[in-house]
Formats: structure tokens, sequence, C-alpha cells
């Protein structure tokens, strides 16, 4: 039964298309990466590059830079040659990040200073009486999503100076499923 189940999915994931695939569709046009840990060391990477190198259009252009990426023309989506945009991650303990103009940090220490950062502020917004967060809460949970975004930035621009090297590619049995 399970087997039949399996062949059955994706049979009619052929014909009808499947959600995973949907997605990353949706996150290629929009211009947005998305970064899935499952594990502390293992996880999904979308690179979502909009072909146009934009995110935001309205129905006419987005469907004039679709149909021009149709024809070849404009830029590739993928990270890769073959214009692969879902990958799984398997980084190391001690990955370390070069952020423009500061020496390498050290990304699992880095990530926990800034969320612990995260918690500071809430805690702090949550003593206080109301608990509405104020202008200040608002700029240092923004300074926090900044540094995240510099890290995930820097990691991903250099795997992509180096994918060549870092990227392997699946065999072809493996993508069936």
């Amino acid at each position: 039964v399970l087997v039949a189940q399996l062949v059955l999915r994706r049979i009619s994931s052929i014909f009808f298309g499947h959600e995973c695939h949907d997605f990353v569709d949706v996150c290629s046009v929009a211009n947005v990466s998305v970064l899935f840990l499952d594990e502390p060391y293992h996880g999904y990477y979308i690179h979502g590059k909009a072909p146009s190198s934009r995110g935001d259009w309205c129905h006419s252009e987005m469907s004039k830079v679709l149909y021009d990426e149709d024809k070849g023309l404009g830029l590739t989506r993928g990270l890769t040659p073959d214009g692969c945009q879902t990958f799984e991650l398997y980084l190391p303990p001690d990955l370390s990040v070069s952020v423009a103009g500061s020496p390498p940090a050290h990304l699992r220490q880095s990530l926990c200073q800034i969320f612990g950062g995260v918690n500071a502020t809430l805690l702090q917004m949550a003593s206080r009486r109301p608990t509405q967060p104020e202008p200040m809460d608002i700029a240092e949970m923004s300074q926090h999503r900044c540094r995240v975004q510099a890290l995930m930035d820097a990691l991903v621009h250099a795997v992509m100076r180096k994918a060549s090297e870092v990227v392997q590619t699946r065999a072809v049995i493996n993508w069936f499923w």
C-alpha cells in the first residue's frame, strides 16, 4: 500500500505539479532565498534568485520577464551552471564567515550572540507595563535582523564564489523521489 501511494504521488506530481516546486518558483520570482535548518548542522536552502534580479513587478512586466526567461534571455535562476535552485546543506561545526569589513566570525557563536540579544530585547519589552514595543525596541530588533542578514549574505556569497568547489550534484536516481 505504501509503495502504491508513493508511486501514485510521484505520477500525479508529474501532471499536476508539486507543492515544493511551486514554493521554489514563488521564491525565485519574488527574489527571496530561504534557509531551513532541521538539525543544528543540516538543512535545506532555496536559492531564490529572480531571473530579472528584481522581485517587485506588476503583472504585465512579470509576464514579459518570464516570457524572456523562457526564450533564454536574461539571467539564470540557479546557483550552479545547470540552474539548480534547491540544495541540501551539511554545515561544519566550526564554520567561519567573513562579513565585509570585519575578521572572520564563527557562524554558530555569532548567531547565538545575536539571538541572545533578541531574547534580551524581548525580556525588556515583557518587563514593562504596557508590554507594547517602543521605537527603540523596534530599532534594536531591526539591528538584530540586519546582523543575521549580513551573516547569511556573506555565507551565500562565499558559496556562490566557490560553487564549483563546494556544491555537489546528486545522482539522477536521487532526484526521482
